[in-house]
């Protein structure tokens, strides 16, 4: 949360999403679908792709309040299936985490947390920030769901491309 004389703003989002935590986890750890749920992310290009990993890279095209940005982060700790913390190295500076818990009953709980430190002019926008942040999660943690969810309900379907949403 962002706080007086702190720079950083902290957003976090959950999500209760009815499957298993192991498909959850598919699609939370997997970047190159972030396009698919992800709010303003355009293309997301991770290396080596896949589940992620400890040292796993990426680079970022994003649309945000009319720009386009790159931002390159990599993965520093993974507990495979259920968490990873990222950072970012180049771009915005920010980093975050990701983490989905079971809760027996073929549901799950994905938590994102997302954590911005803002830099130049846009330390005088952080007050607007914050807020803007923490509802863009939040709706970003509803599409995750509903893509889960119906990936589920169609497995037939191959969701691993990178085209966008809508």
């Amino acid at each position: 949360m962002h706080e007086r004389g702190s720079a950083m703003i902290e957003a976090r989002a959950s999500v209760e999403i009815g499957v298993e935590a192991a498909a959850a986890w598919v699609v939370v750890a997997n970047y190159r679908l972030d396009p698919l749920w992800r709010n303003g992310v355009l293309e997301m290009t991770p290396s080596p792709d896949g589940v992620v990993r400890p040292g796993t890279t990426t680079v970022e095209r994003m649309r945000l309040a009319g720009r386009t940005m790159r931002n390159d982060g990599v993965v520093r700790l993974v507990d495979p299936g259920a968490s990873f913390e990222w950072r970012t190295t180049a771009g915005a500076e920010a980093e975050g985490s990701r983490t989905v818990v079971a809760l027996g009953a073929g549901r799950c709980r994905v938590t994102l947390v997302l954590r911005v430190t803002p830099r130049g002019l846009s330390v005088l926008a952080a007050p607007a920030l914050g807020p803007m942040l923490r509802r863009g999660l939040r709706a970003d943690a509803v599409r995750l769901a509903r893509l889960v969810e119906g990936r589920e309900r169609q497995p037939g379907v191959d969701i691993s491309g990178s085209s966008t949403h809508s």
